[in-house]
């Protein structure tokens, strides 16, 4: 599985150069999150296509990061954007090439860590309750904690 520890680090240029985006604009772009979810996929198919039960975990697992992420995006005033939503879903099937199990915490460690930053903000009078942070930043922030704590990409298996 060394191929797929592989693929994360292909994935880190993408994924440094989105969370700068979305940090300075607040718009996560179509050709970094939907060119790495496509990306994903392929690699996902090549390096576990032998292997169909992982490789269906991944997508099950990226399905289930959209949908709630997607639901979140439907809340009145739309406190998450749908670029969001896009790069959870590249996110999470690389997570869910370690197992479904990964997702929880995944969008956990995401959440928590934005809540925690938005609160000191709001805290420090830096941001105001009707102001909205960049979210990107902290998912791939939590995918890469997943990654660090996952038994399996830790112990290459």
């Amino acid at each position: 599985m060394g191929l797929l520890l592989s693929a994360h680090i292909a994935s880190l240029p993408v994924l440094f150069w989105l969370a700068w985006v979305d940090q300075r604009d607040h718009r996560l772009p179509d050709s970094g999150t939907l060119g790495l979810l496509a990306a994903s996929y392929l690699a996902s198919g090549v390096i576990l296509g032998s292997d169909s039960t992982r490789h269906q975990h991944a997508v099950v697992a990226a399905a289930c990061a959209v949908a709630v992420l997607w639901l979140l995006h439907e809340l009145p005033g739309h406190p998450l954007g749908f670029g969001d939503v896009k790069l959870g879903a590249a996110l999470g099937l690389q997570c869910g090439w370690w197992g479904i199990e990964t997702i929880p915490f995944f969008l956990a460690t995401a959440f928590v860590a934005g809540g925690l930053i938005a609160l000191g903000l709001l805290a420090t009078g830096r941001l105001s309750p009707r102001q909205h942070i960049a979210f990107g930043p902290f998912l791939v922030m939590a995918w890469a904690c997943t990654l660090l704590v996952s038994k399996d990409a830790l112990s290459g298996e």
